[in-house]
């Protein structure tokens, strides 16, 4: 029962995440729309058929659909409706240049200021984030090859000062499609050791973010090794059915040893649907007994094992950690900084897709969003205000796009209407936005079929 009450808090808390990003983009095409005279008849959060529908003094309906991956406001326009001279006023084509450009534009203005204003929050209430220290290094990896050794922590990326795993993913993953090596520093105790040119990727290429990057390449990251220890028996699985009890230490699963959580894990996934002998310390006494292994889907579609249980979080030591926390003024420099890397790598990625250096596969979609803020949300408030900021940012990147039915469509229309002073015809209007349509549509199908093959592969 807890773990379905949390299952909807975490839908509840996605939903109003992508509700609240939506709400700004429109609220803010709808209030600079409205400031420069236009008549608005619609103002929509989500798409599909009205939950909820009401009208203002002004006559404006508003309404709240299903499909929340969306929204619109649809103004008064000429060109869809016959007008009388005196309403033709009110109408968004009638507008000058410049005031329909500033209508287009606040939408992903106001997710780019959502997102500055987010990370300035998260700086200035300060959260605490590992440090890049390698754990273990895979033999005859392209890590091992480069020269790198466990203990090394992650200092530059091609002259890029990484402070986080996050930092070292992004400087990595620039270099996504590209047939070169990376010069990768590191700090080795008190000395920075710099490899140029010695990190190979190329294993990357034909992943497209489907497993964890870091070990393809051969570099396990540090995190604690939790004890076996029991600390959750879930109702109704098979840790329940063999009775096991909150303060367990798993020393053995069949034939395999425990020495901590992670092997327990490894041990549990192998034996799906299987009669296995768990052996445990239970206070002074050792006990053997008998599981009945459940299972569930894992990678590919193959069955894992599945027993039922949780251990406690485990604290991270002091000297594997960085606490970042800043002061109002200097936080507005750290949003602004983070802000302005996230978009670089966004067009960088945008850049690589359009010319063909990464595949398509690469994209993602809303299981991937789904799966990005449940994760967020189990991390707790800086993790899921990272989330919002992180997609904020996308969402006004991407609407930015110069594809037609988005934000960025209109404004390339806009833009061959300034260099010509004149509009671009009706009917090539309609012909390209509905190529444009087909164009978004064969694009959000891929993004999620390369979800379902990273859930499932």
């Amino acid at each position: 029962m807890l773990e379905l009450s949390l299952a909807i808090l975490k839908i509840i808390a996605i939903l109003l995440a992508i509700s609240l990003l939506i709400l700004i983009h429109e609220f803010c095409h709808f209030i600079v729309a409205r400031r420069c005279g236009v008549k608005i008849l619609r103002f929509s959060i989500g798409f599909g058929k009205s939950l909820y529908t009401w009208k203002d003094r002004l006559g404006t309906e508003y309404r709240i659909a299903p499909i929340l991956f969306g929204g619109y406001v649809k103004m008064l326009d000429s060109h869809e409706q016959k007008l009388h001279n005196k309403d033709k006023k009110f109408a968004f084509d009638q507008q000058s240049l410049s005031k329909r450009t500033a209508i287009v534009l606040a939408g992903p203005i106001g997710n780019f200021l959502c997102c500055l204003i987010t990370f300035w929050l998260v700086f200035v209430i300060g959260f605490i984030t590992p440090k890049p220290i390698i754990a273990n290094i895979l033999q005859g990896s392209p890590a091992a090859i480069a020269g790198l050794l466990p203990g090394d922590e992650i200092y530059s990326i091609d002259k890029q000062h990484v402070n986080t795993w996050g930092d070292a993913l992004f400087g990595m993953m620039a270099y996504f499609g590209e047939n070169k090596k990376i010069t990768i520093s590191v700090r080795r105790g008190q000395e920075i050791i710099t490899k140029p040119d010695s990190l190979d990727i190329s294993s990357w290429q034909n992943s497209y973010f489907q497993n964890d990057l870091f070990k393809e390449i051969g570099i396990i990251t540090y995190h604690p090794l939790s004890p076996a220890i029991v600390d959750v028996v879930a109702k109704n699985t098979p840790a329940a059915r063999a009775k096991l009890q909150r303060g367990d230490l798993i020393l053995t699963i069949g034939k395999d040893k425990i020495r901590n959580w992670d092997d327990c894990l490894e041990s549990i996934k192998k034996h799906p649907k299987e009669n296995v002998q768990i052996t445990l310390q239970r206070g002074e006494r050792i006990l053997h007994i008998p599981v009945a292994m459940g299972w569930k889907y894992g990678p590919g579609w193959g069955k894992v094992g599945y027993l039922g249980v949780k251990i406690k979080p485990v604290s991270w030591p002091p000297d594997m950690v960085r606490k970042e926390k800043y002061g109002p003024l200097l936080a507005i420099f750290q949003s602004w900084q983070e802000s302005a890397k996230l978009t670089a790598f966004n067009y960088l990625m945008f850049k690589k897709l359009f010319t063909g250096r990464i595949s398509l596969r690469a994209l993602s979609g809303p299981i991937m969003i789904y799966q990005s803020a449940a994760s967020a949300f189990d991390q707790g408030g800086i993790a899921y205000l990272n989330f919002i900021a992180i997609l904020s940012l996308i969402l006004a990147f991407t609407n930015l796009l110069p594809i037609p039915t988005l934000d960025g469509g209109y404004l390339i229309f806009f833009a061959i209407e300034a260099v010509r002073k004149k509009p671009v015809s009706l009917q090539w209007q309609t012909l390209i936005y509905r190529l444009g349509l087909i164009a978004l549509l064969v694009l959000m199908v891929q993004a999620t079929v390369n979800d379902l093959s990273r859930l499932f592969s």
